[in-house]
């Protein structure tokens, strides 16, 4: 299966560690979701090569949930 990479992180509600820890997002967002757990390095040390124009680094769990998302479409 070739990867289709059809957005970054911006295309994903992302939520930081601090806010699961203090409560702080919707009680309701994780029902009937697919849910990854995974480190947005700001320095980029986790950035891996797409072989993608638009996208041609991205973060391991970003990659993931791309993935995720082409199968989910072409059902």
């Amino acid at each position: 299966m070739k990867i289709k990479y059809s957005t970054n992180e911006k295309g994903f509600h992302i939520i930081s560690k601090k806010d699961i820890f203090s409560g702080n997002y919707p009680k309701d967002i994780f029902k009937d979701k697919i849910v990854l757990i995974g480190y947005l390095d700001p320095k980029g040390s986790t950035l891996y090569k797409t072989g993608n124009k638009k996208y041609p680094k991205m973060h391991g769990v970003i990659i993931d949930a791309n993935i995720i998302k082409q199968i989910l479409e072409e059902k």
